[in-house]
């Protein structure tokens, strides 16, 4: 933009900005927003010590990491991490972390530094890159981490492109996992598009999962109306790439709730899943068998609890009703490419999801309360496009008429919409909703015409509604 004095330079970027806000000092209704980060260990980092620190946290609307992968400049470590508030919202970022470090990586983090904080709220994100590189030591890369407080709400959140070198630690800290919870109860996880994929260099034994529950000590998660697709390849024979993790040995004291989520596993090696439960691999087709193992989606039936094969013969067991799963699904949802999670109107995940309350996806589209709404973050809306209806106005020897002012009305219509006739006579109406009736009629300061006005039941598209004018 520019102005009298001529065009306005842009404001000079700021080095890493750190502030200390002593005890027993606050910074209530902090809001950190619309900013660009890049080329530092930690992009977003509050370390409240207490709950009370940080009162009204937002962090919303920023643009952390580099989008090209392999590039010099990038977010090493941490995303976003969060502690020291109750009640914090976490919304609308896109986040990339990439690095060599031998250490574990985080998108968006909550209590890893510090262990405080309650009631999160972390929507609408899209973290796109989780990726550690180091060739012999690379620890743990999450997409999303729950690591202390309870009842944290992640809902609407696209996470892709979460991936480490296979390690030889075969275990729920060492991996690489989309969405993962490691402590804290009553945690609702709803609507979430996570999809891993990509090659894992190194040919040590490692697990990866788009969603991971560390412990059965957690009570009261909710997980529902989830993509969780993992289709990454690599590692050694005795990897495991599955779309969920869950703790062995579980029973219903976890109260977990987990259903109507599409779980979707890699089929070309023997190394995919569509669970590993515990931490003990048990390639297929000899296992999962007595709880434990990489689960098949070959084997997944929603409707039965008896064949220790099958995944809901497991889940069930998790809470006392006994219906976890009974409405997963095993599908492709055909999202759009692997970081674009939005799925096509064709989408076998459209209406398959339990209404949990989630009124509008990551788009702000709203859900349909009172209908079944869609498995992800993305709600498909159905195709506005509606069909055409058209013509041509000419005299009676056959040569168009031009400037004739066609006006077509009723059916779906709030008013009239109004068009003129082309050189040759042609007029177009387009976007018209099927189904409905129209009255179209025509008007011309030298021509009359016999029947001025019609009216069509508009079925399908109609592209002869013709007007003859009298001689």
């Amino acid at each position: 933009s520019s102005n009298a004095g001529g065009p306005i330079a842009p404001p000079a970027a700021i080095g890493s900005l750190t502030t200390t806000v002593g005890s027993p000092l606050t910074a209530a209704n902090l809001v950190i927003q619309n900013n660009r980060i890049t080329t530092v260990a930690r992009g977003i980092a509050l370390q409240g010590s207490a709950v009370t620190v940080f009162p009204g946290l937002v962090v919303e609307n920023n643009v952390i990491g580099n989008s090209n992968a392999g590039a010099a400049d990038q977010v090493y470590t941490f995303g976003v991490t969060a502690q020291g508030s109750t009640n914090a919202i976490i919304r609308g970022n896109t986040v990339y972390v990439e690095s060599f470090v031998a250490t574990g990586l985080r998108g968006i983090d909550t209590g890893s530094i510090v262990s405080s904080g309650n009631n999160f709220t972390i929507e609408k994100n899209q973290v796109l890159r989780v990726q550690n590189n180091h060739p012999t030591s690379a620890q743990g890369a999450y997409g999303i981490n729950l690591q202390s407080g309870g009842n944290h709400i992640v809902r609407n959140n696209f996470v892709s492109g979460v991936i480490n070198g296979a390690n030889t630690t075969f275990n729920s800290t060492a991996g690489a996992f989309g969405i993962r919870i490691a402590s804290g109860n009553g945690h609702m996880i709803y609507h979430n598009s996570v999809n891993l994929n990509g090659l894992q260099t190194g040919s040590s034994q490692s697990m990866t999962a788009g969603f991971c529950i560390t412990s059965t000590a957690f009570t009261g998660i909710d997980v529902r109306n989830n993509i969780f697709r993992n289709v990454i390849t690599g590692g050694s024979s005795t990897s495991a790439h599955a779309a969920i993790y869950l703790p062995s040995s579980g029973a219903s004291a976890m109260n977990l709730t987990i259903s109507n989520n599409d779980y979707v596993q890699d089929n070309s090696t023997s190394a995919g899943g569509v669970a590993q439960v515990g931490m003990t691999f048990i390639s297929p087709p000899s296992g999962p068998g007595s709880y434990g193992g990489l689960y098949q989606a070959a084997s997944f039936n929603s409707a039965d609890t008896s064949d220790t094969a099958n995944l809901r013969t497991y889940t069930s067991v998790l809470n006392a009703a006994g219906t976890n799963d009974n409405a997963s699904v095993i599908s492709n949802p055909l999202f759009i490419s692997n970081t674009d999670l939005h799925v096509s109107g064709s989408s076998p995940v459209f209406n398959a999801a339990a209404n949990v309350g989630v009124a509008s996806d990551i788009d702000g589209q709203a859900r349909p309360y009172g209908a079944a709404p869609d498995i992800g973050a993305d709600e498909i809306v159905p195709s506005a496009a509606g069909v055409s209806l058209a013509g041509r106005v000419v005299t009676t020897e056959g040569q168009g008429i031009r400037n004739v002012i066609v006006t077509i009305e009723g059916g779906s219509l709030i008013q009239p919409i109004f068009s003129l006739t082309g050189p040759f006579g042609y007029y177009r109406f387009d976007e018209l909703s099927a189904g409905q009736t129209y009255v179209i009629s025509v008007r011309a300061k030298r021509f009359t015409f016999a029947i001025p006005t019609r009216a069509v039941n508009l079925d399908d598209e109609l592209l002869n509604v013709d007007f003859v004018s009298e001689p």
